[in-house]
Order: structure tokens, then sequence, then C-alpha cells
């Protein structure tokens, strides 16, 4: 979390630098959540559930007493009991102070070696092979040192390099040995504080059953939704995808979901503490999370400044075609690299000239959201002859392809205007062969949108 925290407010300067302000403002607030707030929240539920653990244990630290009869019996210092059969038990390990008793990956009973009250640990050893007589005896080396010394009958099993169960099985014969007249043993464990997560198996549970009922409902709705949360970015930067030039430009909408995911996993690491059964959130709590955090961090990755958002772009238009045009809406301005040209063959021709190339200099798409401005414009471009209804097969071979696909009559388009900028003429072809810069309007008067295109083409007079 404080990784995460770190990131965001870097990437929060980042966006800053860039004007984009919604961004920032995201980016810190979360920022500042994981480096400060997420850290504490964790620490002061955990003291919590640490001081409620010693209201329930009387002042005092857990404690358990495991006796071993015919069912194992654990009693907690809170009394809570949970029994235990030896069939459950699929692995036994060896450590340096304690003997672990492995029923599942996540559910074990520890034995605190020098904790005996009754027998010893040796014979401990014997009473707990001859009634697991097909668990698996491992010695883990790398904590602690290795005990020197195993049961009879018994091949420690390195978890390193483990022996075919087989041939484990056959080599651990039972050595037969008689246990005192007591008929229980009984082992003192001090505290839970270093043990592995424990399920208790009996009716009795430290969580109120309500509890985790409610938990267990908030985990898989939260499990569910993480799988969304993709498709909710996806949504987010898609329907902002009209006003934007680079495809990457609004991916920082996939920090947006991120809070799904990452409840999923922090909530699914608590649960987990206090014994639920959480694994799957965590990792699809993972997944989802780097997904999101991945996807979004390609917005800081886009520097070519080749997009803008700026509408004063449309008083220059105005004041280079000599004439007025609305300047309050939504904007989304691409400027070419230059040199970016388009060969012959994917342009128009037309019978009285001959396009060689385009050089494109701009595309701008705007939708205008001023209903007085809109209604001067339109009133403006009925009394006006610069603008036309269509444009005719000669002028259109001046008209890139990659402007008029995008303006046809059938998207909703219908008022155009060619701007020669160095002869100053309107919808019409040049008189002489040569390169000139052209502005080229599309107006869709039912959607109130328009495109700018901005480009130069060599021409040649046949």
């Amino acid at each position: 979390m404080h990784a995460a925290g770190v990131l965001l407010l870097i990437g929060s300067m980042i966006l800053f630098l860039n004007e984009e302000f919604a961004g920032f403002i995201f980016a810190l607030i979360f920022g500042v959540f994981s480096l400060l707030v997420c850290p504490r929240v964790l620490i002061r539920t955990a003291k919590r559930s640490y001081k409620q653990q010693l209201l329930c244990c009387g002042g005092g630290d857990m404690e358990k007493t495991t006796e071993f009869a015919e069912r194992i019996h654990i009693v907690s210092s809170n009394k809570a009991e949970t029994f235990f059969d030896y069939p459950q038990i699929t692995q036994i390990c060896e450590t340096k102070n304690l003997l672990i008793l492995k029923i599942t990956r996540s559910l074990g009973i520890l034995l605190d070696k020098e904790g005996f009250t009754v027998g010893s640990f040796t014979s401990f050893q014997n009473f707990i092979q001859q009634k697991c007589p097909h668990a698996k005896y491992v010695v883990h080396k790398n904590i602690g040192k290795t005990r020197a010394y195993a049961p009879t009958g018994f091949v420690p099993v390195n978890p390193d390099n483990k022996m075919d169960k087989n041939k484990s099985e056959n080599s651990m014969s039972p050595t037969p040995i008689k246990l005192s007249t007591e008929k229980k043993q009984s082992v003192s464990v001090p505290s839970l504080q270093a043990s592995i997560n424990e399920e208790p198996s009996s009716p009795t549970v430290t969580v109120p059953a309500k509890s985790r009922s409610a938990m267990r409902v908030i985990m898989i709705i939260l499990f569910i939704l993480s799988f969304f949360s993709i498709y909710i970015a996806l949504f987010l930067v898609s329907s902002h995808q009209s006003f934007s030039m680079s495809p990457i430009e609004n991916n920082w909408m996939f920090f947006l979901p991120l809070p799904i995911p990452l409840a999923n996993l922090i909530l699914g690491i608590i649960c987990k503490c206090r014994g639920m059964k959480t694994t799957k959130n965590i990792v699809v709590g993972i997944i989802f999370t780097f997904l999101l955090c991945t996807f979004g961090s390609y917005s800081f990755l886009d520097k070519t400044n080749t997009h803008s958002h700026d509408i004063t772009y449309l008083n220059t238009v105005s004041s280079k075609i000599h004439f007025t045009l609305p300047n309050k809406g939504k904007i989304a301005t691409y400027n070419f690299q230059p040199n970016s040209k388009k060969s012959q063959s994917e342009s128009q021709t037309a019978s009285q000239s001959d396009i060689n190339d385009f050089n494109y200099n701009s595309m701008c798409n705007i939708t205008f959201t001023d209903t007085k401005q809109i209604t001067d414009f339109e009133a403006s471009l009925r009394g006006s002859n610069r603008w036309t209804n269509s444009i005719a097969t000669p002028i259109s071979g001046i008209v890139p392809v990659l402007y008029s696909w995008q303006t046809a009559k059938a998207q909703g388009f219908d008022c155009f205007m060619i701007y020669n900028v160095d002869l100053g003429t309107y919808n019409a072809l040049p008189n002489q062969s040569g390169t000139y810069r052209f502005i080229y309007l599309a107006y869709g008067s039912k959607e109130k949108k328009m495109l700018i295109g901005e480009y130069s083409c060599d021409v040649v007079l046949k």
C-alpha cells in the first residue's frame, strides 16, 4: 500500500503538469489514502482484534491445551472447544521448537516440544506415528536446526527432495509402544501469536455466526464485481473516446474502479487472518488490481503532445476562414507529425486534377453546446455563399479520404466548406498547378457537430 501510494502521488504530479486536473485530484486522493489512511486503518483493526482476544481470555494471551485420546480435543482459554480425528492429519512437520500436525494447507495444530505435561516429546512421536501411519513426516531444515532423532521406522521427508509416496509409506512400519496408564496425553500451547491460521471444525467459533455470514456475502459480491471492474473501466474510457484523438489519453479512467479489487484484496486478507476461506478473493484482487493499474498507467506514457482540448483553436480557424464559428463546446484536436502523407492511391481523384499526395496538419472534432451561438451560427450559414450543401466531383478530389469518409451525408453532415488559405478562395479548384494549403470544414446541424481538417496537397491540372 505504501508503494501504491508513492506511485499514485508521482502520477498526480505528472497529471498536474499536463493540466489533467480530474486525474490529478483522483490520483492525489487515492495516493494519500494508500500512503497514510489505509495502513493506519489496518493497524487499528489489528489492535482492536487483539484487545478483543485479551478480553475473551481474561486479560491474557490466547492459550490452548491439546489432549490426545480417542480424538484430538483442543480447549482454548476462552472456553472454545475443537475436536479432530487422527485420520484428518495429512502431514507432520518438525521445526526447531515445534511439531505441527497439518490437517489442510491453512489448518494445523501447533505443539510446543517443551510443553508436554503428560509423557515426553519422544514418546509422543511414536504415539502419533501409531495413530497416523499414513501421514508424511517432514523435517524443515530451513526453520531452526534439524533434529538428529526421529521415531523408529519413520523416514523423514525433505520438502525439497520428497520421496515417492508408496516407498515412504511402506518404509514406515510403526513400532508398538505402551503408553502410561493415563488415557490422555496433554500438551499446552502458550500462545497462538506465531501459529498458522486455524479454522475450528467444531460448532464453536470465535467470530459470531451472523458476522461471518454477512462478511461471506460481502466477499462474494466483491469477488463478482472484481471481474466486472475491467468492463466498467472500458466503458468509462470508450464513453469519452469520441473527444479524444489519442487511444490511451483517457486510460487514467482505469483507476476509477480500482477500489473494487483493492477492497476485495484487503478484506480478503483480513478475513483470511480470521479463519475464513478467502484465497480466491485475494488472488482475484491481485490480478485485477494489477490489470487496472497497468492499463491506467498508459496515460502517463503518452508524451507526444499530439492531442489537445483547447477550445480557443476555433477562434484561430475563424480568423483564417473569415467566418465566425461558435467557441463553446467539447473539442479534441489531433496534430499530425511532420510529413504525415497519404499517397494518391488513398485519395479521391477528379477529372480536372491529379493529386500527388496530401500532407496532413491537424484534424479536429467539435460538438457545440451553447444554444444561442448555435442558433446564430446556423442562421449565418443559410445566408452565406461560402458554405455548400454538397461537394461536387471536381472539387472533391482535393478533400482527403481521411476527412471525407467521416463527414458523409449519411452521418448527418449537411454543410461543407473548402477554404484555400493561399488563394483565399472557397469551394473551388486553383487555376494553376502547385502546392496549396486548405482548411476543410463539415457541419452536421442535427447533432451540432463539426469536423475541421487542415492539410496541404499538390495539385497538377491537366
